[in-house]
Protein backbone atom coordinates (compact mmCIF):
# COMPACT_ATOMS: atom_id res chain seq x y z
CA UNK A 1 0.00 0.00 0.00
CA UNK A 2 2.86 2.40 0.66
CA UNK A 3 4.69 1.44 -2.34
CA UNK A 4 1.81 2.55 -4.18
CA UNK A 5 0.70 5.70 -2.65
CA UNK A 6 4.58 6.78 -3.57
CA UNK A 7 4.39 5.70 -6.71
CA UNK A 8 1.16 7.97 -7.46
CA UNK A 9 2.83 10.63 -5.58
CA UNK A 10 6.41 11.19 -7.04
CA UNK A 11 4.06 10.33 -10.77
CA UNK A 12 1.61 13.48 -10.53
CA UNK A 13 4.84 15.44 -9.04
CA UNK A 14 7.09 14.47 -12.23
CA UNK A 15 3.66 15.38 -14.25
CA UNK A 16 3.60 18.81 -13.35
CA UNK A 17 7.62 19.25 -13.44
CA UNK A 18 7.30 17.60 -16.89
CA UNK A 19 3.66 20.10 -17.72
CA UNK A 20 5.70 22.75 -15.75
CA UNK A 21 7.82 24.47 -19.17
CA UNK A 22 5.01 23.77 -21.63
CA UNK A 23 1.98 25.77 -19.70
CA UNK A 24 3.67 27.26 -17.02
CA UNK A 25 0.25 29.19 -15.84
CA UNK A 26 -3.39 28.04 -15.04
CA UNK A 27 -6.03 30.47 -15.22
CA UNK A 28 -8.46 31.03 -12.77
CA UNK A 29 -11.83 32.38 -13.78
CA UNK A 30 -12.89 35.17 -11.79
CA UNK A 31 -16.42 35.00 -10.13
CA UNK A 32 -16.97 39.32 -10.78
CA UNK A 33 -15.46 39.30 -14.30
CA UNK A 34 -16.88 37.86 -17.41
CA UNK A 35 -15.20 39.16 -19.55
CA UNK A 36 -11.51 37.24 -18.23
CA UNK A 37 -8.88 36.22 -16.00
CA UNK A 38 -7.33 38.45 -13.10
CA UNK A 39 -5.01 36.19 -11.83
CA UNK A 40 -2.75 33.78 -13.02
CA UNK A 41 -0.35 31.18 -11.16
CA UNK A 42 2.96 29.48 -11.71
CA UNK A 43 3.96 26.26 -9.93
CA UNK A 44 7.62 27.02 -9.05
CA UNK A 45 8.93 23.83 -7.28
CA UNK A 46 7.35 20.78 -6.52
CA UNK A 47 8.17 18.84 -3.21
CA UNK A 48 7.47 14.91 -2.26
CA UNK A 49 8.32 13.34 0.92
CA UNK A 50 7.72 11.51 3.74
CA UNK A 51 6.77 13.54 7.24
CA UNK A 52 7.41 11.16 10.22
CA UNK A 53 4.99 12.90 13.37
CA UNK A 54 6.58 10.37 17.02
CA UNK A 55 5.69 11.63 20.51
CA UNK A 56 6.94 9.70 23.01
CA UNK A 57 6.13 9.52 26.43
CA UNK A 58 8.49 8.42 29.46
CA UNK A 59 7.77 7.23 32.84
CA UNK A 60 10.63 8.35 35.18
CA UNK A 61 8.48 7.35 38.46
CA UNK A 62 8.95 4.05 40.23
CA UNK A 63 5.19 3.51 39.81
CA UNK A 64 2.98 2.85 36.80
CA UNK A 65 0.98 5.20 34.92
CA UNK A 66 -2.53 3.97 34.28
CA UNK A 67 -5.45 5.48 32.11
CA UNK A 68 -3.73 8.25 30.50
CA UNK A 69 -5.46 9.17 27.00
CA UNK A 70 -3.23 10.16 24.06
CA UNK A 71 -4.99 12.34 21.30
CA UNK A 72 -2.40 13.47 17.94
CA UNK A 73 -3.64 15.91 16.31
CA UNK A 74 -4.04 14.77 12.17
CA UNK A 75 -3.13 17.30 9.24
CA UNK A 76 -5.45 18.39 7.06
CA UNK A 77 -5.31 19.03 3.54
CA UNK A 78 -6.69 22.54 3.83
CA UNK A 79 -5.26 24.76 1.00
CA UNK A 80 -4.28 23.19 -2.97
CA UNK A 81 -0.78 23.65 -2.48
CA UNK A 82 -0.12 20.23 0.25
CA UNK A 83 -1.62 17.26 0.10
CA UNK A 84 -0.48 15.03 3.18
CA UNK A 85 -1.68 11.37 3.14
CA UNK A 86 -1.76 9.78 6.38
CA UNK A 87 -0.24 5.99 5.22
CA UNK A 88 1.12 4.54 8.75
CA UNK A 89 -0.16 4.65 12.31
CA UNK A 90 2.00 2.92 14.89
CA UNK A 91 2.10 2.73 18.66
CA UNK A 92 4.25 0.72 21.13
CA UNK A 93 5.57 0.02 24.94
CA UNK A 94 2.94 0.02 27.09
CA UNK A 95 -0.35 -1.31 27.21
CA UNK A 96 -3.11 1.09 25.42
CA UNK A 97 -6.63 0.66 23.48
CA UNK A 98 -6.91 2.04 20.35
CA UNK A 99 -6.02 3.87 17.93
CA UNK A 100 -9.51 5.03 16.93
CA UNK A 101 -9.71 8.22 14.94
CA UNK A 102 -11.90 11.47 15.74
CA UNK A 103 -13.36 14.34 14.37
CA UNK A 104 -14.90 17.07 16.65
CA UNK A 105 -17.40 19.66 15.22
CA UNK A 106 -14.71 22.29 15.21
CA UNK A 107 -13.35 20.11 11.96
CA UNK A 108 -10.36 19.30 13.84
CA UNK A 109 -9.08 15.44 13.56
CA UNK A 110 -7.21 13.18 15.98
CA UNK A 111 -5.95 9.87 16.24
CA UNK A 112 -6.82 8.82 20.21
CA UNK A 113 -5.11 5.91 22.57
CA UNK A 114 -7.12 5.69 25.59
CA UNK A 115 -6.17 3.37 28.61
CA UNK A 116 -2.72 3.61 28.69
CA UNK A 117 -0.16 2.57 31.00
CA UNK A 118 3.31 3.19 31.17
CA UNK A 119 5.27 0.89 33.41
CA UNK A 120 8.47 2.70 35.41
CA UNK A 121 11.64 3.64 33.40
CA UNK A 122 9.34 3.06 30.18
CA UNK A 123 8.39 4.55 27.20
CA UNK A 124 5.54 4.92 25.56
CA UNK A 125 5.85 5.87 21.65
CA UNK A 126 3.21 7.21 19.04
CA UNK A 127 4.31 7.63 14.96
CA UNK A 128 2.08 8.58 12.23
CA UNK A 129 3.54 8.88 8.90
CA UNK A 130 2.72 11.07 5.94
CA UNK A 131 3.72 11.13 2.42
CA UNK A 132 3.88 14.78 1.26
CA UNK A 133 3.42 16.52 -2.08
CA UNK A 134 3.88 20.06 -1.93
CA UNK A 135 4.34 23.61 -4.40
CA UNK A 136 5.67 26.43 -3.85
CA UNK A 137 3.36 28.88 -6.52
CA UNK A 138 3.76 31.95 -7.61
CA UNK A 139 0.58 34.71 -8.35
CA UNK A 140 0.53 36.51 -11.12
CA UNK A 141 -2.42 39.27 -10.81
CA UNK A 142 -3.80 42.28 -13.45
CA UNK A 143 -4.33 44.92 -11.51
CA UNK A 144 -6.05 47.05 -13.90
CA UNK A 145 -9.12 44.38 -13.45
CA UNK A 146 -9.31 44.75 -10.25
CA UNK A 147 -12.26 46.47 -8.62
CA UNK A 148 -12.88 48.04 -5.09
Amino acid sequence: MKKGLVAVTVAFAVFCLVFQPISPCFNVKSVNSSSGVFLKYEVVTVFVGELKHVVQITNPWQTPIRGGMLLVPLIKNQTGRHYAVLCNVSAFGGTFSGPTFLNYSSGNAYVCWSDVTINPDKAFTVELTYLILSFSVKYHVDYSRLRE
